[in-house]
C-alpha cells in the first residue's frame, strides 16, 4: 500500500480543478428515434370548464330540459387557472416546493403534441424560467410574492363538494356534456354500456407500465420478413392461405427493428391461384427493455391532475376515477432530483389522450437519456448501495440535473455553484451530455448511467465534508475524481450484476479490458493524472500490473499493487472527510 501511494505521489501531476469533465473516445454507434419540435403547441381550445361557459351551458340546459328549470343549483367558482412568472430559479424553486401546486410549463388549454419532451415559451429568454401553469382551489392562499395572473375562473364538477352539487348527479353530467358542446370540444366521457345510466356512471382509473431500453441487459431477437416469390397452385385445392408463415410485425419503431418488402403483383395465369412465399431472417441484438422504477406518471383531464410512481415492475396505478379521457404524462422529477432539458426547462414525456391503460417502451431520443439518468438517481437514492451516503441535498432542495443534447460527458458544479449566474442562466448541480467528442457517437445507456453515478458521487463527497464546499474545493483532483470513479465502478457494476449481467465490468473478461471499462484496470501512468484507480485498487482483488497481460512480464507502467480488503463505506465514512491530497490520504488509510 505504501509503495503504491508513493509511486502515485511521484508519478502523477496534481492540478486543482473544481469541476469534473471526463474526455474519452469510443467507437461509433448510432441509435436514435426522431424527436418532435418542441417550440410549437397545438391550437388553443375553448375552455368548457370556465365559469362563463359553464353558466352558458346551465342556461342552455334549462331551455332544453324541463327537469332542470327549477333546480336549486348555481355554477360557482371552484378553482382558478393560474400562470406564474418566476423571475429566476429561486422563485421557481419556491413554486416547486409548494406541494399544493401541480405545475406545467405549457398551457393546459392547448393541444399538446404527443412525445413532447419540454417546452419553453418563446416570449421568455432561454436563461430565465418559463411560465408555470396550474389550477388551484379558489381558497388557495398565495404565500409568496411571485408574479401571477389569473387566466380564468373554473368550475370543475368532479371537484365540487357542495351538497347541492353532490345531489345533482344527472345535472352535472349533462352540464359538462353541454359545456363541451357549446365550446366545440369532443365530449370525452368514458364509453360504457348501452343505456344512458351506464354512460353517466362510467369511469376508469389510469394505469400502465413504463419500460426503458438498456444497451447491455439481455438480448432481443427480431425477425425480418422479406417477400421471395409467388407460388402457383391448382385453385381446386381448397382454402387458400394468404401467405406461407407469419411474423409479428408489431415491433418497436424507436429501436428501428423489423421490415417487410412488399411483394410485386405478378401476372396471373388462367386457372391458377397464387400465394406469397417469404423468407425470414432473425437478428439477435444486445440489449432489452427493462422496467423503470420511481417514474412520476400524471393523468390529466383538462385541469384535474392525479399521479403515481411506477413500482419495481414499471407498473403504475393512479387511484382516482376519471369520467373521461386523460392525457398521460411523465414528469422526470422526484422528491430529491429534477431532470431538465437544458438549464431551466422541465423534462417531460407527453403521452396519449385516452381512457385505457398506457404501456410505454422508451427506446430512443432525449427520453431514453432522461430515463437512464433517472435510473441512476433512483439507484443511488433509494436502492441498495451497501450503506454509501445518499445524494440528498436536504432542506427541501432538489438536485438539478441538466441533460444536454450535445457532446461531452458529465460535470458537477458543486452544491453552492448553482446560485451563481454566469450570464447564461443559473447553473444546475449536474450536467450530462449525449455524445462523445465531435458527436462521433452517442453514449451507450450504461455509460449515461455510470456518468450520472459519477457526478452524484461528487455530491455525496461534499456531504461527507459536512457540506463544506470550500473544504471540497481544497481537495486535489486525484482524490475527488478518483473517488467518483470508484463509486461509478462500484454501483454501476452492482446494478448490472443484479440485473443478470454477472460478468459486467469484470477485468478478466475481454470485453471489459479496454478504455470502455469503469474498472480502470487499463490505466497506466501516462493516462489521466486525475481519473485514477487508486480507490478501486483498495477494494478489488485484481493486480493490473501482473494480471492484465498475464503472459507478459510485470507491466511497470501500471500500478503494481496487491492491496485489497478495504470497504467503500469505510473509505467514505472515515477517510474522505480528512483527505485532501495523497499525503493526507495515506495518513487516513493508516488509521483505518
Amino acid at each position: 500500500m505504501k509503495n503504491t501511494i508513493s509511486i502515485l505521489c511521484t508519478g502523477l501531476l496534481i492540478i486543482l480543478l473544481y469541476s469534473c469533465q471526463e474526455d474519452e473516445i469510443f467507437e461509433d454507434l448510432e441509435k436514435e428515434s426522431t424527436n418532435i419540435k418542441v417550440d410549437q403547441l397545438g391550437e388553443k381550445l375553448e375552455n368548457p370548464f370556465s365559469v362563463v361557459n359553464m353558466r352558458k351551458a346551465l342556461d342552455s340546459l334549462k331551455v332544453k330540459n324541463e327537469q332542470y328549470r327549477d333546480k336549486d343549483f348555481e355554477v360557482e367558482t371552484t378553482h382558478l387557472y393560474l400562470r406564474f412568472k418566476p423571475k429566476d430559479e429561486q422563485e421557481l424553486n419556491i413554486l416547486e416546493a409548494d406541494s399544493t401546486l401541480v405545475l406545467y410549463s405549457f398551457p393546459l388549454d392547448r393541444e399538446i403534441p404527443e412525445s413532447l419532451t419540454s417546452y419553453h415559451d418563446s416570449s421568455i429568454p432561454k436563461n430565465k424560467p418559463t411560465f408555470q401553469y396550474c389550477a388551484v382551489p379558489v381558497t388557495y392562499d398565495f404565500p409568496h410574492d411571485i408574479k401571477v395572473k389569473i387566466l380564468e375562473e373554473l368550475y370543475l364538477p368532479e371537484e365540487d363538494q357542495r351538497t347541492a352539487a353532490r345531489s345533482s348527479g344527472n345535472l352535472l353530467y349533462d352540464l359538462e356534456k353541454e359545456a363541451f358542446a357549446i365550446t366545440g370540444n369532443e365530449f370525452d366521457k368514458v364509453k360504457s354500456g348501452k343505456n344512458n345510466t351506464a354512460a353517466r356512471n362510467a369511469s376508469f382509473t389510469p394505469s400502465g407500465r413504463i419500460r426503458v431500453w438498456d444497451d447491455v441487459i439481455g438480448s432481443t431477437t427480431t425477425t425480418t420478413r422479406t417477400f421471395s416469390h409467388w407460388e402457383y397452385y391448382d385453385c381446386g385445392d381448397g382454402d387458400i392461405p394468404l401467405a406461407i408463415g407469419s411474423v409479428d410485425t408489431d415491433l418497436e419503431e424507436s429501436r428501428g427493428f423489423g421490415s417487410m418488402v412488399k411483394p410485386i403483383e405478378p401476372i396471373e395465369l388462367p386457372g391458377e391461384c397464387k400465394r406469397a412465399v417469404y423468407t425470414y431472417h432473425s437478428t439477435n441484438t444486445p440489449g432489452s427493455y427493462i422496467p423503470i422504477e420511481g417514474v412520476k406518471v400524471r393523468a390529466r383531464r383538462w385541469f384535474t391532475t392525479k399521479s403515481d410512481l411506477t413500482d419495481s415492475n414499471g407498473d403504475f396505478n393512479i387511484t382516482h376515477s376519471f369520467g373521461g379521457d386523460v392525457n398521460y404524462l411523465i414528469v422526470w422529477e422526484h422528491a430529491f432530483w429534477d431532470i431538465r432539458d437544458g438549464n431551466l426547462t422541465q423534462a417531460y414525456y407527453n403521452g396519449p389522450q385516452k381512457s385505457n391503460p398506457w404501456n410505454l417502451n422508451i427506446g430512443g431520443g432525449k427520453s431514453l437519456r432522461f430515463a437512464t439518468i433517472h435510473r441512476a438517481c433512483h439507484r443511488y437514492t433509494f436502492e441498495d448501495v451497501d450503506n454509501l451516503s445518499r445524494p440528498i441535498l436536504g432542506g427541501g432542495s432538489k438536485l438539478k440535473i441538466n441533460y444536454n443534447d450535445g457532446e461531452g460527458t458529465g460535470v458537477n458544479w458543486g452544491v453552492e455553484w448553482q446560485n451563481v449566474d454566469f450570464g447564461t442562466g443559473l447553473l444546475p448541480n449536474i450536467k450530462i451530455w449525449r455524445s462523445s467528442e465531435n458527436l462521433e457517437r452517442d453514449w451507450f445507456t450504461n455509460e449515461i448511467f455510470s456518468t450520472t453515478i459519477h457526478e452524484l458521487a461528487h455530491t455525496t463527497h461534499i456531504q461527507e465534508m459536512n457540506w463544506g464546499t470550500i473544504d471540497y474545493g481544497q481537495v486535489r483532483p486525484i482524490l475527488y475524481e478518483s473517488w467518483a470513479d470508484a463509486v461509478e465502478w462500484y454501483l454501476t457494476r452492482k446494478e448490472y450484476i443484479e440485473r443478470g449481467e454477472a460478468d459486467y465490468d469484470d477485468p478478466t473478461v475481454r470485453g471489459f479490458r479496454n478504455a470502455l471499462a469503469d474498472n480502470k484496470q487499463w490505466w497506466n501512468f501516462n493516462d489521466s493524472h486525475e481519473y485514477t484507480p487508486i480507490f478501486i485498487d483498495l477494494i478489488d482483488d485484481y493486480n493490473q500490473a501482473t494480471q492484465f497481460e498475464p503472459t507478459l512480464p510485470v507491466d511497470n507502467s501500471k500500478p503494481n499493487e496487491n492491496i485489497t480488503g478495504y470497504w467503500m463505506q469505510t473509505i467514505e465514512d472515515v477517510v474522505l472527510k480528512d483527505a485532501y491530497g495523497l499525503t493526507s490520504l495515506r495518513s487516513e488509510l493508516k488509521r483505518t
